[in-house]
């Protein structure tokens, strides 16, 4: 589906050559240049990355995250980046998402018919993003015409001045030229707003001089006194209320909501009769759940019939082969209200489930025998070529997880893989919120256990011997973390 201004850029989740990212997360409050590339190792293209990397400062005084897209595969990448820094005198310091399945290049229509690859390709997109995740300007170029930077540059600069300025920017303007003041600005504010002074051409072209670094206009005051920025609560806000959009999905699906919907659309008073609800809140409940995108909903008023989202059916339909709602269950049941002893974890250090009401937690459950669990992680590992923990590593101390890790290594033959599937926290410790945040669930659940970076885990079997390592990111927020013997 194409991708039009205004429209909020689609989040993923994606490999990049700097670890796996949330976009949307990635870009926290910042401007974004997302620009792609029909394969690597493509000439052109080398030289577009060498002048981004060249030019990075420009991007990063004006708030501007930069970041590129190639379907080729993480490790192509990887040689591609060694090329350019050599042909191009730069060294690579901004992101290459590694698109191989091509699932960002669909969600922002950069698969052309007429665009190469026998319609499978990617065209030379740019997409700018603003702050509020919104598409502000696209580009789209021929493989045989390389971008000008200066001019995204340019742009960028007037996106920004024109976001927070009553005005325009005429054709070919540079920054530091005059502007164009919007025509339905009235000539008693525009004196106000625009003291540098205002040339009249027609009564509905009026420029004035204006930089970057003038203050806005929603900062000046009625008497002409300039206000402090104004700063949003609603990041805030919305955050605080999260638990409201959690509480009612999850509820949903232990109802069985989406499995109700599943063999046909039904009104509100047919999901009532079903679920035996009380009228008053019928409408709100499914209506937020339309409004949520799990459900939609065909017409308006009584007789208006709910049907499942496209993703709800898939995965929330308990006759799917692919239904998740186990583990939703699983969250409303348990986890929902131990994370309201949170504080509690972060004061003691110890978990905070049923074993804090002297009861027998999942986790004490399937190691209710400590001989057994003892000898899991004393006995040496059978012997394979690959060994895979799915979200294992993440349930122990630091002292087990080398413990396993060193069971591994022992256990695998030279040129051997260890796999470590986890929501793995980005390197820098400041883009994914969900694998921090699985981290606490893990302090919620066991005490010591935690969840690591791609660097932890390099660092962690480094040092008992593996020589070489990769991520690889599998879908959603979930990424394979894997160590060479």
């Amino acid at each position: 589906m194409a991708l039009h201004l205004g429209d909020v850029a689609p989040n993923f989740f994606a490999p990049t050559t700097e670890g796996p990212i949330d976009f949307h997360q990635w870009l926290g409050h910042s401007w974004g240049v997302l620009f792609s590339h029909p394969a690597d190792f493509t000439p052109v293209c080398t030289t577009e990355l060498g002048t981004v990397a060249r030019t990075k400062g420009e991007f990063q005084k004006r708030n501007v995250k930069v970041i590129a897209l190639s379907v080729d595969p993480l490790e192509s990448h990887r040689g591609w980046v060694n090329d350019i820094n050599e042909t191009q005198a730069v060294q690579m310091n901004f992101p290459v998402i590694a698109d191989e399945n091509r699932q960002v290049a669909a969600a922002y229509d950069m698969i052309h018919p007429n665009g190469g690859g026998n319609g499978t390709g990617t065209v030379r997109s740019v997409f700018i993003i603003g702050p509020d995740k919104k598409i502000k300007l696209t580009l789209t170029y021929p493989d045989e015409t390389g971008r000008n930077f200066g001019e995204i540059l340019r742009v960028i600069d007037s996106l920004q001045l024109t976001a927070s300025h009553r005005v325009a920017t005429p054709a070919d303007w540079q920054p530091g030229q005059d502007c164009i003041i919007w025509p339905m600005v009235p000539d008693t504010d525009a004196e106000r707003l625009f003291p540098g002074g205002i040339r009249k051409l027609k009564p509905y072209l009026y420029f004035t001089p204006l930089t970057r670094t003038e203050t806005p206009a929603s900062q000046v005051q009625s008497n002409g006194q300039i206000a402090a920025p104004a700063l949003n609560p609603s990041a805030i806000l919305q955050t605080a209320f999260g638990f409201w959009n959690s509480k009612v999905l999850l509820t949903a699906v232990e109802l069985g909501v989406f499995t109700k919907l599943a063999t046909r659309p039904l009104t509100g008073a047919e999901l009532r009769e079903e679920l035996q609800f009380h009228p008053r809140p019928v409408a709100d409940f499914f209506d937020a759940l339309v409004a949520m995108k799990f459900l939609d909903r065909e017409g308006n008023g009584p007789q208006a019939k709910y049907f499942n989202s496209p993703e709800a059916a898939l995965f929330l339909d308990e006759n799917s082969p692919r239904y998740i709602g186990g583990l939703l269950t699983m969250l409303n049941a348990r986890l929902f209200k131990f994370w309201n002893d949170l504080p509690e974890a972060l004061r003691t250090g110890r978990a905070q489930n049923e074993t804090k009401h002297g009861q027998r937690g999942p986790f004490e459950e399937l190691y209710s025998n400590p001989a057994r669990l003892e000898q899991f992680f004393k006995d040496p590992l059978p012997k394979a070529d690959l060994i895979t923990m799915s979200h294992i590593l993440h349930d122990w101390s630091l002292e087990k997880k080398m413990r396993l890790i060193r069971a591994a290594y022992d256990a695998l033959p030279p040129g051997g893989a260890l796999v470590a599937i986890e929501e793995l926290i980005d390197d820098a410790r400041r883009e994914n919120a969900l694998g921090l945040l699985m981290s606490l669930n893990m302090l919620i659940e066991n005490g010591d256990a935690f969840d690591y970076t791609g660097q932890d885990f390099k660092k962690w079997c480094g040092e008992v011997g593996f020589k070489d390592f990769e991520i690889i990111h599998l879908g959603g927020s979930s990424s394979a973390a894997v160590a060479y013997k």
